[in-house]
């Protein structure tokens, strides 16, 4: 096991993220997966976990969260890359003399974070950005969860209540999923239906705060579940869409418990099977460029797949996801990495998920 855990950068939940982030090209580019949306649900867990946690680290050291701050360094991580990627869509439109005022308001419900909003409430269509709905909820969350993290631990409750609250929310939204009446392009684009993920990691993220190994009866189980939690994950986008009745009602909990486990093992354990593959150089390289990879790969496919000389899928895949590694690489070292070190200089570092 490792030591307590301090909030430290470990490598193998960049090689999970990578995983991810795998698991939604192949969904969207390949006859392989028919849905993204449990990659998508991974993301969310390791998002919630990984800023909640640099949150609590600012509120043990400070007793304070500098929201302003966090805001500005949550733009700053986020909206260079996806600047780029609209810009340079509007542009290659207008070349193209392909562009027309519905798609400068797509780019606008992108840059504004309200995709999720404009695609689950029918009030618009997308096509090039409507991936960007996993952002914006995102980011509707965070505008919410610092303040509401802040205002929890004003009120004296235990660490221990936070995070059966926040586990308990997690279930309620599932619940509530089950509940509601609302159509699955809703529930799949809702925040208030599919926060369950970004809750489950805030929770284990409070979990955290100690140690998670003075759980040894807890990491025991953990240590043989994760490896199954990944074979599930991995399996249930092959079969399950998201307008599955299974996906709506169940699918996006069970993916998120999947993952919290998974998230658990990588932070209790160092020298697991299961870490040692996430580990794999390939797979932490994935991980380090995989919102690169997220925001550019719908575009490059929508673009190129019906002007790419090959009616071969494989082919498509292979050549698309090639030149969305090549992108994402070049945004992550020219422009990411350089924007993140000013971050970190002026705003303090914060997690790239």
């Amino acid at each position: 096991m490792t030591n307590s855990y301090h909030f430290q950068h470990i490598a193998a939940l960049d090689g999970l993220r990578g995983t991810a982030v795998l698991v939604v090209l192949l969904a969207h580019m390949s006859p392989l997966y028919a849905s993204g949306a449990f990659g998508v649900d991974v993301f969310f867990v390791l998002s919630g976990f990984l800023i909640t946690s640099i949150l609590i680290r600012e509120l043990i050291g400070t007793q304070r969260i500098a929201i302003g701050r966090f805001y500005a360094r949550r733009f700053l991580r986020l909206l260079p890359a996806l600047w780029i990627t609209t810009t340079g869509l509007v542009a290659l439109k207008w070349i193209s003399g392909e562009l027309t005022s519905h798609f400068l308001w797509e780019a606008v419900w992108a840059v504004t974070y309200t995709m999720n909003w404009v695609d689950g409430l029918s009030f618009g269509e997308s096509r090039y950005l409507v991936h960007t709905w996993s952002l914006a909820i995102e980011e509707q969350f965070y505008l919410l969860w610092p303040i509401a993290l802040l205002g929890l631990r004003r009120t004296g409750i235990s660490l221990a209540k936070q995070t059966a609250l926040l586990f308990t929310l997690g279930i309620f939204v599932g619940v509530y999923r089950n509940l509601c009446e609302y159509d699955s392009l809703r529930i799949y684009h809702g925040l208030d239906t599919h926060c369950d993920g970004l809750l489950f990691g805030s929770a284990l993220a409070l979990l955290a705060v100690g140690g998670l190994e003075r759980f040894a009866t807890a990491n025991r189980a953990i240590r043989w579940l994760a490896p199954v939690a990944v074979m599930a994950i991995l399996v249930l986008p092959v079969y399950f869409t998201p307008r599955s009745p299974f996906t709506i009602r169940w699918g996006y909990s069970l993916v998120a418990v999947l993952s919290t486990i998974v998230v658990w093992h990588c932070v209790t354990y160092a020298r697991t099977r299961l870490v040692t593959l996430f580990q794999l150089r390939l797979l932490v390289f994935t991980g380090k460029i995989s919102y690169g990879l997220y925001l550019y790969h719908w575009p490059i496919w929508n673009f190129l797949k019906s002007r790419l000389p090959t009616d071969h899928s494989w082919l498509k895949f292979a050549t698309c996801t090639l030149l969305a590694y090549v992108l994402a690489s070049i945004s992550f070292y020219l422009i990411e990495r350089p924007i993140l070190r000013l971050k970190d200089r002026y705003f303090g570092s914060i997690a790239t998920t």
